[in-house]
């Protein structure tokens, strides 16, 4: 009884100490205004991307994987590179890359491609998002291309898209059809006998 009554008075004494020193430090902070921390951190600017230096050298797979940012970098200032764009036809066709051409992915196999003649051409190789790439730079390399760079999906890609016109099938119809069509038909009695 003796501890419980020493127990209950020093833990009094601590709330209490607690409950005053907690009230004193919100009273001292109540007129003042929150102090902002005033600390001078420069802007920092991305590295210009520099086409010369982009590493283009193929990965465990046989090709290469850069970032569309630096692909569209390269692109802008070089002009020796074919732009491969592995979706449907269809797809293509609501928007593609500028100067792209179309070979589907499901298209290329362990025949030889007419449309990329030489093996030595530096091709960059891109889907809508990227999976459909990495599978097409693969056969590619194993057809024997050497300088496949994989550059992800067309999701990415933030410069001009070229849209091309599908053709719209226009139906005429030859054949006068009547003013008026004119129908006969004898309707049953509803209940009862006919």
């Amino acid at each position: 009884m003796k501890y419980f009554k020493l127990f209950f008075i020093v833990t009094v004494i601590c709330m209490l100490i607690t409950i005053t020193m907690v009230g004193c430090n919100t009273s001292d902070n109540a007129d003042k205004e929150p102090v902002e921390p005033s600390i001078d951190v420069p802007e920092i600017e991305p590295d210009p991307i520099d086409p010369d230096n982009l590493d283009l050298l193929p990965g465990p797979d046989g090709y290469a994987t850069i970032d569309m940012k630096d692909a569209e970098a390269y692109m802008a200032s070089k002009e020796d590179y074919i732009i491969l764009d592995v979706r449907r036809a269809d797809e293509f066709a609501e928007g593609h890359i500028p100067n792209a051409i179309n070979i589907a992915n499901e298209d290329i196999g362990t025949e030889e491609i007419e449309a990329l003649p030489n093996k030595d051409t530096l091709i960059f190789v891109y889907c809508r998002s990227g999976n459909r790439s990495k599978e097409a730079a693969k056969k590619l390399v194993e057809l024997g291309y050497t300088k496949i760079v994989e550059i992800g999906g067309i999701i990415d890609w933030t410069g001009d898209v070229v849209v091309d016109e599908v053709p719209v099938l226009e139906l005429q119809f030859r054949m006068p059809l009547p003013d008026v069509l004119t129908y006969k038909y004898k309707f049953p009695k509803l209940g009862g006998k006919h």
